[in-house]
């Protein structure tokens, strides 16, 4: 089991401040980043394509250019830090074409290394691909794997009123590839990004993590200076899965 810390560009320095506490970090690309700046650091770096915030939609046509610059900067950067996987959000289910759309780009400018995280469905977003049902159709079409968000996994468990547990189960039956956490509690309809210790929570599901597997900590202080919080997230978490 391989433990790490998601990062954004401006944040580099934390791969030398951290490399003793994580066994890898992951990079989140944005648009405007120059990946000149990034180098072969010594610890292994697992690289992020920027996301809805940064206008990223797999599903929608009219973004087409903006979603293939997007994607070719997070492979250059993939290169470059000789990453193995380039973690990508799918896109979001605006009208009857945008599975199609999303598919179909997908054919033209698909990369091995792609694997796709379970994003939110929830009152004020429908994320393509976010059940065990539909993610399963995705993977296999393009024999890919997935990165489970577990507290995207139990938002939109709970805004389609099933249980988060089983949700969250029939996500590990999938080709998981690493998983985020951060602290959330098992009713919870708003993604907080907290940390781990925050939340009142006996985090069963991080139990069933299989051992050979990338965890990212993904809280709101994925920014830190703060070594102390993220010791306690470390150690809360090692305490659970030991």
């Amino acid at each position: 089991m391989k433990i790490g810390l998601k990062l954004y560009p401006q944040n580099l320095d934390l791969v030398e401040k951290y490399n003793d506490l994580f066994d890898f970090f992951e990079v989140l690309i944005e648009p405007d980043f120059d990946v000149n700046n990034l180098k072969h650091y010594d610890k292994e770096i697992t690289i992020h394509a920027a996301h809805g915030t940064f206008g990223l939609d797999l599903a929608d046509s009219k973004k087409e250019e903006l979603n293939k610059e997007i994607l070719e900067k997070a492979r250059k950067s993939a290169d470059i830090v000789d990453s193995k996987f380039i973690i990508v959000h799918p896109g979001h289910k605006k009208n009857e074409n945008s599975e199609r759309n999303m598919l179909n780009f997908l054919k033209n400018n698909f990369d091995k290394r792609f694997i796709f995280e379970n994003c939110l469905i929830s009152e004020d977003r429908r994320s393509l691909f976010s059940t065990p049902e539909e993610m399963k159709k995705l993977l296999e079409q393009f024999n890919i794997g997935m990165c489970l968000d577990f507290e995207h996994a139990i938002i939109s468990a709970n805004f389609l009123k099933k249980d988060p547990l089983k949700f969250i189960k029939s996500f590990l039956e999938l080709n998981v590839k690493c998983f985020h956490v951060s602290g959330v509690s098992m009713d919870t309809i708003k993604g907080m990004h907290n940390h781990l210790f925050e939340v009142d929570n006996n985090y069963e599901f991080l139990k069933w993590i299989p051992k050979n597997k990338y965890i990212t900590f993904e809280t709101r202080y994925h920014i830190t200076k703060n070594k102390d919080f993220v010791l306690k997230d470390i150690e809360f978490l090692k305490q659970i899965i030991k």
